[in-house]
């Protein structure tokens, strides 16, 4: 059966997710449930012979119940993600408030710490300003976290959220209780300063859930809202999600594909790269299907409709792309992951430190004073800190070399790769087809057939046009073009007649097979031969490759281009066929992802187009290559901006040493507690003392976040903690050996350009 889908609100981050999913699971009638805190889509399966419309009512009873409305999910492409938008902006009022009151409270909280001798009317005031300051932002723009912390809590799957929670609510609260007793030995800052930066690491979150939109969004913009309903009676304009399988819809000369369907009335050729990658021409006539989002031609075409909206390919895609990217985003940080343990340790120790200590000091006052104590000397803080803290300084310095790194937790997962995927088309090629090879017959020159094969292209918008003209000089403007759709175009100058295109239209004899798209070129019935074309391969890819290889990841190249040229590819850059893979779909690619990560390996794909969209989002890490289009980079965790290839492996190795310090931060964090939390417990930690404590903690994480990160070049990591199996590269100095740096390129021996077969 159909899983159940609902909409479901009021997310504020993967825990609420969780908690959402645990009450959904526990509806009668529902055999299991998941939900994605970025497609905000919660999936039910529910049990066979259940009454379907009961258990939505009461799935959508439980989880509003909760504090997540939810409804039925409605396919509707048009506004997705103003929901995000809105609530992105409303996280940026909350912090741009934190950050502004808690400013002062810094200043007054940094004089009470480094002058314990001012006067104590001085001190009063700074302490009572500091609590003014803190209590909007413990209350009020920390209120997310404690509505998180509450619902996860009803749910049983308390985490992060209750950590944050309880350290600024007890750190407010236990400073009020000193000020109320007369004293000034306060720390609002540490209750300010968790609920400010946590929220600094929500908006990384929220950045990435409206990457994972957009990619969506970028994705179903690629076909018309409006298409053109044909009937006997005329064509008129209609929107594209009111028509139904099996109406005929009018396609125009160089207008993009609406909706999936078979054509029954013209010739012409199609750009099917949106879904394969590849920018050669495929002919089209009645029989023939076509896919919403490809490119048209120069004919008009007449095509039936198989699939509307929300059922075509394209929209699977999305659909794909979105919920990969969903599932990726609900796998937790190791920091997230330790979190979901320590949140009840803490709260079982505090509780047991309240009834001990009142029984052994008959004091209840006593008792909540150190149960207090012992939640904010634990030090969420610091923990909570430790790895975001790391994430954001580690983005930052990946950002000036080129690196741009779009999903909170890339890092840590793109530490993990063991296997290296690369595309074809765009990130070992150039993306674009250019003349390899001009075959004249006997006593015609390759100028002259170059040229007029360019000649007769003049005005054509098609790659393979484009690549003709630029490969000479040599160029008449002159004449009359006509454009036979899916066979060539005709181009009469003066009294010559030269036709272009394809064997299908000019018969000739030799049949040399050709790794690249041949074009024949044929003047006044009499053929001068072929120029072939091919996509070039960069010039930096089998540098790139070897240099992958040489750090231990396991390769592989998947194309959704045919056998040959995907070979031919291959062996110029140095893998071996059976890392090969070729003849795949956009959703085959994110299928072979998901079976090699099945399999136990851990999967960074590498590509740049459209069609690559789903398996980028699908892997590990997804990683985009400069040139990449806008449905790739919105999908991929990593973003190439200059110097693709070679940052790839920099991309890896910074992603490795920023998972090893993060851990050594929250390493830290966690002997801090070790240490301090037995003192609290037994009553030998005063409040001054857990507030420099506490300081000295967050202060810790801090250095050890933004002390000196090693230098990266162009083509990775200088070699550095030769040994680590921590991830990154697992033998980094490979990659650098003998490479220097010029004006930010490569210095070195010459680079070789392969191209063609």
């Amino acid at each position: 059966m159909e899983p159940l889908l609902l909409e479901v609100d009021g997310m504020f981050c993967t825990s609420c997710a969780r908690a959402a999913e645990r009450v959904l699971s526990r509806v009668p009638g529902v055999s299991s449930a998941r939900v994605g805190f970025a497609t905000r889509v919660a999936s039910l399966e529910v049990d066979a012979g259940a009454d379907r419309a009961e258990v939505e009512r009461r799935a959508i009873a439980a989880a509003t119940e909760l504090g997540y409305p939810a409804r039925p999910w409605v396919f509707r492409p048009a506004g997705l993600g103003d929901a995000d938008d809105e609530a992105t902006a409303a996280l940026w009022v909350r912090i741009a408030i934190g950050w502004f009151l808690g400013m002062w409270v810094m200043i007054a909280q940094v004089a009470l710490y480094v002058d314990p001798g001012m006067a104590p009317e001085a001190r009063t005031l700074l302490a009572r300003a500091s609590a003014a300051l803190a209590t909007p932002v413990a209350l009020v723009v920390g209120a997310r976290f404690h509505l998180a912390a509450w619902r996860t809590l009803r749910a049983g799957v308390p985490g992060m959220d209750l950590l944050v929670s309880i350290g600024s609510l007890g750190a407010w609260a236990l400073s009020l209780a000193e000020l109320g007793r007369g004293g000034t030995d306060v720390w609002f800052d540490a209750s300010v300063m968790l609920v400010v930066l946590l929220l600094a690491g929500r908006l990384l979150e929220a950045r990435a859930r409206e990457r994972g939109v957009n990619a969506v969004r970028e994705l179903l913009d690629l076909t018309p809202e409006v298409v053109r309903l044909w009937s006997e009676e005329g064509v008129r304009e209609v929107i594209a999600a009111t028509v139904e399988p099996g109406a005929v819809i009018e396609v125009p000369a160089h207008a993009r594909i609406p909706l999936d369907g078979t054509v029954t009335v013209g010739r012409s050729t199609l750009d099917r790269a949106v879904l394969t990658g590849e920018s050669a021409p495929l002919r089209v006539g009645p029989g023939d299907e076509v896919e919403a989002g490809c490119t048209n031609g120069s004919g008009t075409l007449l095509v039936q409709v198989s699939a509307g909206v929300g059922q075509r390919v394209l929209d699977r895609i999305a659909t794909q792309v979105r919920t990969a990217l969903d599932q990726r985003a609900e796998v937790p940080g190791f920091a997230e992951r330790l979190s979901e343990h320590l949140a009840p340790a803490v709260l079982v120790l505090a509780a047991l430190t309240l009834v001990g200590t009142s029984l052994w000091t008959g004091s209840l006052e006593a008792g909540l004073l150190r149960a207090l104590t012992v939640t904010v000397v634990t030090c969420p803080c610091a923990l909570g800190v430790a790895a975001p803290l790391v994430r954001v300084v580690a983005v930052g310095r990946a950002a000036s070399r080129g690196l741009l790194f779009r999903d909170t937790q890339a890092l840590e997962r793109a530490a993990s790769v063991d296997l290296v995927v690369l595309d074809k088309t765009g990130t070992l090629t150039e993306g674009r087809p250019a003349v390899v090879a001009v075959e004249p017959v006997a006593g015609v020159g390759g100028g002259e057939l170059l040229s007029l094969a360019a000649s007769a292209e003049v005005g054509a918008e098609h790659p393979l046009a484009r690549a003709l003209i630029a490969a000479t000089d040599r160029v008449e403007r002159g004449g009359e073009r006509t454009v036979e759709p899916g066979r060539g175009v005709r181009w009469v100058h003066g009294t010559r007649e030269v036709r272009v295109g394809s064997r299908a239209w000019i018969e000739w004899a030799p049949s040399e097979s050709t790794e690249g798209t041949e074009v024949l070129v044929e003047r006044d019935g009499v053929v001068l031969g072929r120029v072939v074309l091919a996509d070039a391969v960069r010039g930096d890819a089998a540098a790139t490759v070897t240099r992958l290889r040489a750090a231990g990841y396991a390769l592989a190249l998947w194309s959704g281009d045919a056998p040959g040229p995907v070979a031919s590819v291959a062996s110029a850059v140095g893998l071996r066929p059976d890392e090969v893979r070729s003849g795949l779909s956009p959703l085959d690619k994110a299928d072979a992802v998901a079976a090699a990560e099945a399999a136990g390996q851990r999967v960074a794909f590498v590509g740049d187009g459209v069609n690559d969209a789903p398996a980028l989002a699908r892997a590990t890490v997804g990683i985009a290559v400069d040139g990449a289009s806008d449905a790739a980079r919105a999908a991929a965790g990593i973003v190439v901006r200059a110097q693709g290839l070679p940052r790839v492996a920099a991309a890896l190795a910074l992603a490795g040493h920023a998972a090893r310090r993060s851990r050594w931060n929250v390493g830290w964090a966690l002997l801090y507690n070790a240490v301090a939390v037995p003192l609290a417990v037994a009553g030998l930690v005063t409040p001054q003392v857990a507030a420099v404590a506490m300081a000295l903690s967050s202060l810790s994480v801090t250095l050890g976040a933004v002390r000196r990160w090693p230098s990266w070049g162009v083509e990775g990591v200088q070699p550095m903690d030769a040994g680590d199996g921590a991830g990154g590269l697992h033998a980094p100095q490979g990659l650098a050996v003998g490479a220097e740096l010029d004006h930010g390129g490569l210095r070195g021996p010459a680079r070789e350009q392969v191209v063609g077969a």
